[in-house]
């Protein structure tokens, strides 16, 4: 299993018993989260591609901003339709809980979304 694998099944985890999640959910969230990185795959690659050809620009002798502008703008596309599916994932998630487990739920993306920003830190901070 990779890192990132790992860490995403320690996540899950953590969810599960922190929202007290039944098999049912576990199964459907499971189901959920399969669909989405397969559905979001694809994106991340477009991104990926997009960045690779971005800095191969680095050993150009000579490049023009408006290149560089179209690689960003194209990469920024792509990100913020990344964004929008997940967004719409964590809502579609999120509607597999009710009362006390939905705002547990809450409250679990934005701790999770804080420790992908680095502890919720100023990047000023850091040194």
């Amino acid at each position: 299993m990779g890192r990132r694998t790992a860490g995403r099944e320690e996540v899950f985890k953590q969810m599960v018993k922190e929202l007290n999640m039944t098999d049912q959910q576990q199964a459907d969230y499971r189901k959920m989260k399969d669909d989405h990185f397969k559905n979001i795959k694809p994106v991340f690659d477009s991104i990926r591609t997009l960045k690779q050809s971005l800095f191969s620009l680095v050993k150009a002798d000579a490049i023009n901003d408006s290149l560089i502008a179209n690689y960003s703008n194209r990469i920024s596309e792509q990100q913020a339709l990344a964004d929008k599916a997940t967004i719409n994932h964590f809502r579609s998630v999120r509607a597999l809980f009710s009362g006390t487990q939905r705002d547990q739920f809450d409250s679990f993306i934005q701790k999770m979304m804080q420790r992908r920003r680095g502890g919720g830190k100023d990047s000023a901070d850091k040194k």
